[in-house]
């Protein structure tokens, strides 16, 4: 075969498939299981960098470089900010480079990543950044992808478009902002439609007083992450509609600031189904008590609730228990901050076999909850055993427990180092009242287990 081989360069392929190879060049940081802007992209990563693609391409030979330009997918996606060094300068490089990738991403949707805007500027790097956001806002009907991080002064730019509506291509939306003034003041006036923006799944904000309307049509968004600013205006009244008209979704994150409790529909459902809902995160103020929406909630595949309904006027809330027991949940994390009776938690836990963290808040528990969790050697398998692959159990200072029955259920979960495989043995870390802590420390067998990995903490 020698003298007989024949090389197949690059040039030779379709200009097709060498664009599709360009595009796996570029870094891919979007996707909806990662939410948080600021986890996406590495730190310093610049899209305009002629080191990387798709400048690097360009830089090859002519051919790659007439082929690149002419693939407006490799310009759909712009990174911008991070910057900790000659910011200013930076800066005005992106107002060219931002019209540059959006001109040459033709009719394509855009993708921005736009990173910790906002260190501290000169005049003139503050009007960069102004330009910069006007020129992202004005593209706002191409927006398939937004991810930001920055002061609210700055920020607030980027929700006009949720406002006015001209988003029909969003796919993601994810901002935090920071530094709240004035500007949160009156923020809110006009709600975001949710019905604006169909395509749209996961709707991170954090930090911005933002407003959301959810219509009377069903939405096909997977995640909401909300969590107003104190002039937030979320109702509860939202809250519901969000689940009864969200049935897509996976994970619900909400803190709500305004009971509103008179805007609820006048007939409700009696049942309230998420099949696909894993987490539940609700932070209620105001005393407000989300009791019939409990009742009614049927949520099988729920792995985490994280629940805090404070001022509640209540002795018990058995509504947890109702939901728990409707839908048997394959639960690993049940966090709660409600007045609840032991019985009534007792109850709960016995719904939740396959709980690993618990986090219990404005219980009053006392040595019986204790004692109910502690293995006994009567107990031979897990079906015996209350929260049998318990991992991380915390008591906030409502509860109140001797010394004695803290060390005998760390002991009996955790006592001579017992593999995690035996059931019951996984307890790895416990947080409770300062003074219990200390105290129980002092005992021998309790310093062997955190010796030997136990983490013992204080509230």
């Amino acid at each position: 075969m020698a003298g007989n081989t024949s090389t197949i360069s690059m040039q030779t392929f379709p200009v097709e498939l060498i664009s599709e190879v360009f595009w796996h060049c570029l870094y891919h940081p979007y996707n909806v299981r990662s939410v948080r802007p600021e986890a996406e992209v590495p730190v310093g990563y610049v899209t305009r960098s002629p080191s990387r693609a798709p400048l690097l391409l360009g830089r090859v030979c002519s051919s790659w470089r007439t082929i690149a330009i002419a693939t407006p997918e490799l310009w759909s996606k712009i990174s911008i900010g991070g910057y900790t060094s000659n910011i200013t300068n930076k800066y005005r490089k992106d107002v060219i480079a931002t019209q540059v990738w959006m001109n040459r991403a033709g009719m394509r949707p855009l993708s921005f990543h736009i990173t910790d805007i906002g260190y501290p500027l000169d005049e003139y790097g503050l009007a960069a950044i102004q330009q910069i956001l006007d020129s992202v806002v004005s593209q706002s009907w191409r927006w398939k992808t937004i991810r930001a991080t920055g002061p609210l002064d700055l920020m607030k730019k980027l929700f006009n478009p949720l406002k006015e509506g001209n988003i029909a291509k969003l796919e993601n939306f994810c901002s935090t902002s920071y530094g709240f003034d004035k500007v949160t003041l009156g923020f809110d006036s006009q709600p975001f439609a949710l019905s604006s923006s169909p395509r749209l799944k996961p709707l991170y904000v954090s930090g911005a007083p933002i407003c959301v309307d959810f219509g009377d049509q069903v939405h096909r968004i997977q995640l909401i992450d909300v969590y107003p600013t104190l002039h937030g205006t979320l109702s509860f009244g939202g809250v519901l509609q969000c689940l009864t008209q969200c049935p897509s979704l996976t994970k619900l994150v909400l803190g709500i600031r305004d009971s509103a409790q008179n805007v609820l529909p006048h007939s409700l459902p009696a049942v309230i189904e998420l099949t696909n809902l894993h987490t539940l995160q609700l932070k209620l103020d105001r005393g407000i008590d989300p009791y019939f929406l409990f009742d009614r909630l049927f949520l099988p595949s729920l792995t985490k609730i994280d629940l805090s309904v404070f001022d509640c006027t209540k002795t018990d809330w058995p509504h947890l228990t109702k939901m728990l027991q409707r839908s048997r949940p394959p639960l690993a994390v049940l966090d709660v901050y409600v007045p609840m009776t032991e019985i009534t938690l007792l109850e709960c836990l016995s719904y939740i076999p396959e709980v690993t963290e618990l986090v219990l808040g404005g219980i009053v528990c006392s040595d019986s909850t204790l004692t109910s969790l502690t293995i006994h050697e009567t107990e031979g398998s897990s079906s015996e055993i209350v929260c049998p692959s318990l991992s991380s159990v915390a008591f906030d200072d409502s509860s109140h427990f001797s010394p004695e029955a803290m060390k005998a259920m760390i002991l009996s979960r955790c006592g001579d180092q017992a593999p995690e495989t035996i059931p019951g043995k996984a307890l790895r870390e416990v947080n409770c009242s300062y003074m219990l802590k200390d105290h129980i420390l002092l005992d021998p067998d309790i310093a062997r287990c955190v010796k030997g990995g136990l983490t013992l903490a204080a509230w």
